[in-house]
């Protein structure tokens, strides 16, 4: 009966140390990890009143381009944030950037 229990609790511990590994990993290390800490470290350099142009040449193509409105659009890119929480950066109808949403971790 000990023997049962010992080779349970141990296939637990293995589980266990699986599934933090691949926490760990998705977070940290994955290539959509470092994309994303790539992707946050260019988009402190974005300024309010940058052209879309500027933005494509910091930043790189956009994952999705949002049009709410004709004088509102939005690119969105992928961050390492915990809460998968994408970078924003809005644009007007001169298209400037008008807001910078960048998540924190």
């Amino acid at each position: 009966m000990k023997k049962v229990v010992k080779k349970v609790l141990y296939v637990f511990c293995i589980v266990i140390c699986a599934v933090v590994a691949y926490i760990i990993y998705d977070g940290h290390f994955s290539p959509s990890a470092k994309l994303g800490k790539d992707n946050i470290s260019n988009a402190r350099d974005l300024q309010v009143g940058m052209n879309e142009n500027s933005v494509i040449e910091i930043m790189g193509k956009p994952n999705a381009v949002e049009q709410m409105d004709k004088s509102t659009k939005f690119y969105r890119y992928t961050s390492n944030n915990s809460d998968y929480l994408d970078i924003e950066v809005c644009f007007n109808e001169k298209g400037n950037i008008s807001r910078i949403f960048l998540p924190e971790n």
